[in-house]
């Protein structure tokens, strides 16, 4: 099992790594310095990519290694993956050697993949300077590596200047941990790209996103602590599976995904805190992501969504408000961008992912305290639902006469009540979950309507400010949205109505 974490940085910043002082301080040794060639195998319809397989061979001096990688996943950068090595003759693939790599049983001695894999062909070429340190960290033995080079597929090429941390012996979270240090003096950013991944993007079969959540499943009695640590690394994974997207700025689905992602990350920090709590500064860190991506988001609704409910009334008005806004929107995209790529962001999200990893939050709990993290996840969840749905029904009481503000703390509560019962849906019976999730979502979708609303007046009224020009243009636009506000009242009515039939469903041991 390879383990190994994979950070990007700018080439000019590469020299910085290299006279990195704590690398001359852990290293073992001098550097290694070798030219690597990978050539990177698959069929015509891509057979390994889709069975999350791979295969190359690699020259490294007059020496032919022959790989096969399977299984696995990679979260925050760390890549696990089962690898088998072979030697080979040259820079032809040898299949018995390939079949006789893999555990009996495997796809790979299944004669129809077999036939399969006779189809194997080079799809892209991978070069690359290497530069090798073995570095000893305390009990933790680590060889960092530093790849100059670049990926080519028909004359098209991508730059590869990447670091690879791998786990020779020891923790895992020691890994973000020395990361954490090199960013000290060199700007990092976690990678979950590996060189394979993008030499596939060369070959327009893996896209940069939306992507939802993923399901959470946590295994046979499982306890408070994993349920805490799945869902964490859920979140980030949620998270760092949009940056890319938000990265390109193109991709609105991706921003609102990532957004969504950090809002989901601190409603779980703030589901265990009272029994795993997280330091502040590192959530100010998370609010501090929240914000960069709100900001963007709020435009983008502006301009996507909450112009285009203005009738026939506005329609004069909307080409002069669409273009301020989207001009607004593609700057705040910007700004997000730049969040993203700043050591700030990264730090962030290492030291969050070392947090989880080495379940940090055991230290300085009590016996007692640390026991109560080896409680049934089921007791737990039961609890923090019906703790969250009470939140909601409080907040919900006097609907009729909610003021926004009100109205505002509603929609926080039904989404914290949403994200709960997500993180703990594999513990339910599927079909009374649907019934309650179906109407905690119709509530939170016309809160969430009524919210877009107040946002683009209060967009809007920026706009006025900053724009004397269109001033009047966006006020009458703004006293439409107020008025479509004013006239949804019965809907979000009838969707509180309802939430408070559908009650709340049961574990599924009980």
């Amino acid at each position: 099992m390879e383990i190994e974490l994979k950070l990007e940085l700018d080439p000019a910043d590469s020299h910085k790594l290299r006279r990195h002082p704590l690398i001359a301080k852990l290293a073992a040794g001098r550097a290694q310095r070798e030219t690597q060639t990978s050539i990177y195998f698959d069929t015509p319809d891509y057979f390994l990519l889709t069975h999350n397989a791979g295969v190359r061979v690699r020259q490294t001096g007059h020496r032919w290694v022959q790989t096969l990688k399977a299984g696995g996943g990679v979260t925050g950068g760390l890549h696990v993956r089962n690898e088998w090595e072979t030697p080979v003759s040259g820079p032809a693939l040898e299949l018995r050697k390939l079949a006789a790599l893999a555990e009996p049983g495997s796809l790979l001695h299944q004669p129809a993949t077999m036939q399969r894999l006779a189809a194997l062909q080079p799809v892209f070429t991978v070069t690359v300077q290497r530069t090798t340190w073995n570095l000893r960290d305390g009990e933790n033995l680590i060889e960092l590596v530093l790849d100059e080079g670049s990926i080519r597929r028909e004359g098209t090429t991508l730059p590869v200047n990447e670091i690879e941390l791998e786990l020779k012996a020891g923790e895992p979270g020691s890994l973000y941990l020395l990361a954490l240090r090199l960013l000290n003096h060199v700007p990092l950013r976690l990678s979950n790209a590996s060189k394979a991944q993008r030499g596939y993007a060369l070959c327009g079969q893996v896209k940069s996103g939306p992507y939802r959540a993923s399901p959470l499943s946590y295994g046979p009695a499982p306890n408070i602590e994993t349920g805490l640590r799945e869902i964490v690394l859920n979140c980030l994974a949620h998270i760092q599976a949009n940056e890319a997207g938000v990265l390109e700025g193109n991709d609105a689905e991706c921003l609102h995904q990532m957004r969504v992602g950090v809002r989901r990350l601190r409603s779980a920090l703030q589901l265990f805190q009272a029994l795993a709590p997280c330091p502040d500064e590192l959530r100010d860190e998370i609010r501090w992501l929240g914000g960069k991506l709100g900001a963007a988001r709020d435009w983008d609704v502006l301009v996507s969504t909450t112009l285009g409910r203005i009738g026939d009334a506005g329609a004069e008005y909307l080409p002069a408000i669409s273009e301020v806004a989207a001009a607004v929107a593609r700057e705040k995209r910007a700004e997000a961008g730049a969040a993203l790529r700043s050591p700030r962001y990264s730090c962030a999200m290492m030291r969050m992912f070392a947090w989880a990893t080495d379940a940090q939050w055991r230290e300085g709990m009590l016996p007692a305290e640390a026991g109560m993290l080896d409680t049934p996840l089921e007791a737990f969840a039961q609890a923090a639902i019906g703790h969250s749905r009470k939140q909601v029904l409080k907040r919900g009481k006097n609907i009729r006469k909610a003021s926004a503000p009100k109205l505002h703390e509603l929609r926080i509560a039904a989404k914290r009540n949403r994200y709960a019962v997500e993180f703990f849906s594999s513990l339910y019976r599927p079909r009374r979950l649907r019934r309650y999730l179906d109407a905690l979502v119709a509530l939170q979708d016309e809160l969430g309507r009524r919210n877009d609303l107040a946002t683009g007046c209060s967009l809007l009224g920026q706009l006025e400010i900053w724009k004397p020009e269109i001033a009047a243009a966006a006020g009458f636009v703004r006293g439409c949205l107020e008025a479509e506000a004013s006239g949804r009242r019965r809907k979000l009515r009838n969707a509180w109505k309802r939430f408070c039939a559908a009650g709340l469903p049961r574990l599924s041991s009980d």
